[in-house]
């Protein structure tokens, strides 16, 4: 197999009915060639089972996997963590946050 470059792109996808279903769309031109490798996976954990169907249903899109840490400031990093570390729904936060406007 040859090595990545800059270009790899990775996405999961189901195989069904004889086809590869990607869980996210790809930024390609048409008619574009590429290589594929497999690797099949364990069942994934409820978490990557909601990842990957918002990814599907493009309600999210993929991380930017070029983005460093470093380029967050560290007030940023601890005000995200703070909103994310509460417990609860996220709808009751969200209600919360409008109620707040």
């Amino acid at each position: 197999m040859d090595v990545p470059d800059t270009r790899t792109t990775i996405r999961t996808a189901v195989y069904e009915q004889g086809a590869l279903r990607l869980s996210a769309p790809l930024s390609l031109p048409e008619h574009t060639q590429v290589k594929v490798a497999i690797w099949q996976v364990q069942a994934t954990d409820d978490l990557q089972r909601a990842e990957e169907a918002l990814l599907a249903t493009g309600l999210v899109t993929p991380p930017d996997v070029n983005l460093e840490r470093s380029k967050l400031l560290e007030p940023r990093l601890a005000e995200l963590a703070e909103i994310y570390a509460v417990g609860g729904p996220l709808s009751d936060r969200i209600i919360a946050e409008r109620d707040e406007r």
